[in-house]
């Protein structure tokens, strides 16, 4: 039993799944049915959220989040600051960034989830942004385009680096004398080398680039290896929203769920 001494809040890193995106649409247009709301989110996708301020949506989107029922569980407050579209990048970046300004402070506890290994993390005049490293960029020169999916945004380079990603959270949590944990939530790792996609492997990778990722389910950060969205079923037409994001009854299932696997190892504040 690892005894967490003094943690008085969990702070919570990660990307919509972890915002808890699409929980609080019914909240933001009462006038409408939910019905028809997934059918103006259908014919608009993301445009949709446009009419709102995004601080309100996000803000009631956290108070559905896995985040919330995980908390609970454990008795203690939060604060959510998961950004939609994250990289795993771009959270260790906010991670830093907030270390070095103070907001993280020496009695919380930070909780991050793993997002999917597609996203990059880039540096722009208004902070950083995360794209889907093979839809980046489309503006490119063709040529230079398919020379940059072959070599650059290819199975082995993606995977890898989020390996990198990773293992950098794993060693951050020494730093922090063991405060900061790590959790599936798009998919586990085994389910991620398992994904298919019209009938071909989600990833091709190399024999060597395999064994140096499939090490990442050894790292001690990570909360539990067996449990994410996806093992419970997050991609069933009953269980995902309109945009593809969880409902909000497997939000609660899995904030519960890692709540008591956290337990089963960790005391809080003796």
């Amino acid at each position: 039993m690892i005894e967490l001494k003094n943690i008085k809040r969990i702070v919570f890193y990660g990307c919509s799944f972890t915002v808890g995106s699409e929980l609080s649409d019914c909240e933001l247009m009462p006038q409408l049915s939910k019905e028809e709301i997934d059918k103006l989110k259908i014919k608009e996708m993301y445009k949709f959220y446009d009419r709102f301020d995004s601080k309100e949506f996000t803000k009631l989107d956290n108070q559905k989040s896995w985040t919330r029922w995980f908390s609970d569980e454990l008795n203690l407050p939060w604060v959510n600051r998961a950004k939609g579209g994250s990289s795993m990048g771009q959270i260790i970046f906010s991670i830093e960034e907030d270390l070095a300004k103070g907001e993280i402070l020496d009695t919380d506890m930070i909780v991050i989830g793993i997002t999917s290994p597609e996203r990059i993390c880039t540096f722009q005049n208004y902070g950083t942004r995360s794209y889907i490293m093979h839809d980046f960029d489309e503006s490119w020169d063709k040529k230079f385009r398919t020379e940059f999916i072959l070599n650059i945004a290819n199975d082995d380079y993606i995977l890898y680096n989020w390996y990198k990603d990773i293992n950098y959270l794993d060693l951050l949590s020494d730093r922090l004398n063991g405060r900061l944990y790590q959790q599936w939530v798009w998919a586990t790792l085994p389910e991620i080398f398992n994904f298919n996609n019209n009938g071909v492997p989600f990833y091709n990778l190399k024999d060597y680039v395999s064994k140096v990722v499939n090490e990442s389910i050894n790292f001690e950060s990570i909360i539990n290896n067996n449990l994410s969205f996806s093992t419970l079923h997050a991609w069933s037409p009953e269980n995902k929203e309109a945009l593809g994001h969880p409902k909000l009854e497997l939000h609660q299932k899995f904030g519960k769920l890692l709540a008591q696997k956290f337990l089963e190892n960790h005391k809080i504040n003796g």
